[in-house]
């Protein structure tokens, strides 16, 4: 009986010393060492189509694929991924960067709004994956809270602890494009179909909790044909026949232009263009904007005749072809250069007309006499030229002309008639406007001797002074003006160093109420500044009359330097009154100041 207990004793004795050996052998070996990490398996789960269809349904094909993988690890945890792919055709081979996926699809239970990418070169994606997992976030996860680029997480967010050892430099993080990375196993992608056959190669590396990589990626080739290519519209402008800057200015928009696409798959492009000169460096940045505005920056070609390019890209980054639209005329003033010798258009808008009854009503000639003694006494001989309209045509210095000026005087001196054609000739015509418009918005400065209500008459007064109205406003920074219909007119105060405006008694005879200008100009308006307009001269009524005595009558705008040569923006002097009626004397001084305003003199 002893013995067989003995027996007993020894059998169990050795069977616990063979567990205990078992155990032992498997979690440490004599020397102590843990037993070596396992690295991770990775498998792709689906293998995507050769795109070899296209050819026979007469397209081009779709090179976009989502692609499923998976990851395992028998002695751990799967943190993330790594992958990337290569493409090759003719054209060469190419191959992406590695990107970095975290394995994290909720945070705290919380699912994320899209899964979360690592920059750069990862060196410690396990530290990484522990750091994040204690993170709280709202519900759902916003990404975006862990958007840094090029720096390590741990020392930028304000309640973030480094990482165990110290940030990690490299390890930047943001949260991913959810149309690429749908899942932290699931991406769509974009590859490159330029040529007509092309190889794509994909892999996919596991990561587990030990930062170890799988060493056999797992792997999908396949090929595609050629993507579809857009077509580029260009759908409306350059504008034709325009003036243009080097740059937008306050006054010059710039010249506009818009594009549209056609593309049988994808609606997203991006746009390049380029003018007169297609070589590389003359193409713009792709931007998704369908529209450009053009400057003279821009040309390429010395003359007034441009031709636009245009190219669309779609998503799959095939070109279209260039679209290129009849040339367009854009003409850059001359006065814009910086040593363009200042010169002076005065244009005499105010013939006699047909049934002008008085004789103190000046003639063209008469009228042109005295603005050339006005420009001679003030030095500017040879530096001005005369342009009178004939009075039964619409002829107007054309855009070629009046860039050859910096400066336009336009005149408008004597009365209209109240019936005819002389009764329409209210300031300009809308055409002659334009070209005034244009002229002022690329630079160019004004002086105008009206009266605004020479346009008052019986058939076209209110149409007329709409457009004035409107006119006063854009250009000569005045408010609606006010008319004096009852015509005690005597003369204007000078202010901002503008002289007292003295009527030449040999002009003017006074009427039954006293008025000095009866039927030469039927009355007198007085025009509030607007805006930065200031006022030149102030009205001076004979009977002192409420409203119109001191008040606003001749105004100027002057305008900023331009910020660069080629820059601009117009300056305008506008007087209330016609200068003929007033002593020469005092036409000169005014005149003067006008042309020191502007820096002409």
């Amino acid at each position: 009986m002893k013995k067989t207990f003995i027996s007993y004793s020894r059998i169990l004795f050795s069977a616990t010393l063979l567990v205990f050996s078992m155990v032992m052998w498997n979690c440490e070996n004599p020397g102590g060492s843990q037993k070596p990490n396992s690295p991770p398996n990775t498998r792709i789960s689906n293998v995507p189509p050769d795109d070899s269809i296209a050819q026979y349904i007469g397209r081009g094909a779709i090179p976009e694929f989502t692609i499923n993988w998976l990851g395992d690890d028998e002695d751990g945890f799967v943190i993330a991924y790594h992958y990337r792919w290569t493409d090759q055709s003719r054209f060469g081979t190419s191959t992406k960067e590695y990107s970095t996926v975290l394995n994290i699809s909720q945070i705290a239970g919380i699912p994320l709004l899209s899964p979360i990418l690592v920059q750069g070169s990862p060196r410690s994606l396990s530290e990484l994956y522990r750091f994040l997992v204690t993170l709280t976030f709202g519900d759902p996860a916003d990404t975006s809270a862990i958007r840094f680029i090029n720096d390590s997480l741990g020392t930028r967010r304000p309640f973030a602890v480094p990482y165990e050892k110290g940030p990690i430099p490299g390890d930047s993080i943001k949260g991913s494009d959810p149309i690429v990375n749908q899942s932290p196993t699931r991406g769509t992608f974009i590859f490159s179909s330029l040529a007509d056959s092309n190889l794509h190669t994909f892999e996919v590396s596991a990561v587990d909790d030990y930062d170890s990589v799988d060493p056999t990626p797992a792997i999908v080739r396949f090929w595609t044909l050629p993507a579809p290519a857009p077509r580029a519209i260009i759908t409306s402008g350059p504008p034709n026949n325009r003036f243009a800057l080097r740059c937008i200015t306050d006054t010059w928009p710039g010249l506009a232009v818009t594009f549209s696409s056609l593309d049988p798959s994808t609606f997203e492009q991006e746009y390049s263009w380029a003018v007169d000169d297609t070589t590389a460096s003359n193409w713009s940045p792709w931007n998704s904007t369908p529209g450009a505005i053009i400057t003279a920056s821009d040309f390429r070609s010395p003359g007034e005749s441009h031709t636009m390019h245009l190219r669309a890209r779609n998503r799959w980054g095939v070109v279209s072809r260039d679209t290129t639209k009849p040339p367009f005329l854009s003409i850059v003033p001359p006065f814009t250069e910086p040593n363009f010798p200042g010169r002076i258009l005065i244009i005499n808008n105010s013939p006699k007309l047909l049934n002008a009854s008085h004789p103190l009503v000046p003639d063209s000639n008469t009228v042109n006499a005295f603005y050339r003694e006005i420009m001679d006494s003030l030095g500017l001989n040879g530096k001005y030229d005369l342009y009178t309209t004939p009075y039964s045509s619409g002829v107007w210095p054309d855009r070629r002309q009046i860039i050859n000026y910096s400066t336009v005087v336009l005149l408008t001196e004597q009365r209209l008639d109240y019936l005819g054609f002389g009764a329409s000739r209210f300031w300009v015509s809308n055409s002659k406007q334009l070209i005034l418009r244009e002229f002022l918005s690329v630079g160019g400065r004004l002086i105008t001797v009206v009266s605004p209500n020479t346009y008052s008459n019986f058939f076209f007064g209110a149409l007329a002074k709409t457009q004035f109205d409107v006119l006063a406003s854009e250009i000569f920074h005045a408010a609606a003006t006010v008319e004096n219909n009852d015509s005690d007119f005597v003369g204007a105060r000078g202010v901002l160093g503008y002289p007292d405006f003295v009527l030449d008694q040999n002009k003017i005879y006074p009427d039954s109420l006293g008025s000095q200008l009866p039927g030469i100009i039927r009355g007198i308006s007085v025009n509030f500044p607007r805006g930065f307009g200031e006022t030149i001269s102030l009205f001076d009524s004979r009977t002192n009359k409420p409203g119109f005595e001191n008040a606003p009558l001749g105004i100027r705008f002057l305008a900023p330097p331009p910020v660069a040569p080629g820059c601009q923006t117009y300056s305008v002097v506008y007087f209330g009154l016609p200068l003929f009626y007033c002593e020469k004397s005092v036409a000169i001084q005014a005149m003067r100041k006008a042309f020191q305003d502007l820096n002409e003199l």
